[in-house]
């Protein structure tokens, strides 16, 4: 779904580990008059009580309007608006869905951990597990799924589907941008932070053609924006 805000006058298309919970709340707040997000149970958390399974609050990213969904061609932009993306480098964004989606709480939260369990899949993989059973976990796994959909599913088949990119480690350029836009001072919030993953992180060098291969379309989107060369250096550089 894309999000309007008159205040800024933009559209702002989500992309699953990019910031997006952040982004999300911060247009919540502006679009509500700085009322929080609520926090709400839902029918799902009734069923997951009779399961013998904890409930779990829903959040920004089950609010009517906020969710994350496939980009629309159709969906037009609002006449003086403008519409931006926030995107990351495609090898860093795979370990992050990775570190904070494919794991035994995610899985238990979702109910897919049985299935996966049964498909003889370790619950808390690896780095090299993950992506060497990438489709498998994929195809059990919302979570892994969602996280892991190439930006074109996200942002349109092309760079110019949306007016403006700002990549998530210039924030401030973004921030600079709708302040402009709105006259006011805007902060992007931290939502969502990630704990530090214990699991084995190893980028072997078998698996860099697997890599290249899991997100070439997504580098092939952004243009010359990342490149997986970088990307792998700095995946290497974090580990060593």
């Amino acid at each position: 779904m894309a999000i309007d805000c008159e205040i800024t006058r933009t559209v702002y298309h989500a992309v699953p580990k990019v910031a997006c919970t952040s982004l999300k709340t911060l247009f919540w707040t502006l679009n509500h008059e700085g009322q929080p997000v609520p926090l709400e149970e839902r029918a799902a958390n009734l069923l997951r009580r009779l399961r013998g399974r904890p409930p779990r609050p829903l959040g920004i990213h089950h609010r009517p309007g906020y969710e994350t969904v496939s980009f629309d061609t159709a969906r037009p932009v609002p006449r003086g608006h403008e519409s931006f993306a926030l995107v990351r480098d495609p090898l860093a964004r795979l370990k992050s869905a990775w570190s904070n989606k494919v794991t035994s709480e995610r899985f238990e939260h979702r109910e897919e951990d049985r299935a996966i369990e049964r498909a003889g899949l370790p619950l808390e993989p690896s780095f090299a597990e993950f992506i060497e059973n990438y489709e498998a976990y994929r195809s059990l796994s919302g979570a892994a799924r969602d996280h892991t959909e190439h930006y074109p599913v996200y942002l349109g088949p092309s760079r110019a589907s949306v007016h403006r990119l700002f990549r998530m480690e210039a924030m401030a350029e973004l921030e600079a941008w709708l302040s402009a836009r709105s006259g006011r001072t805007i902060t992007v919030p931290r939502e969502n932070r990630t704990a530090a993953d214990g699991r084995d992180a190893t980028v072997t060098p078998d698996l860099h053609d697997r890599l290249r291969a899991i997100t070439r379309a997504d580098y092939d989107w952004l243009d010359g924006l990342y490149s997986f060369e970088a990307g792998l250096a700095r995946l290497q550089a974090i580990i060593a």
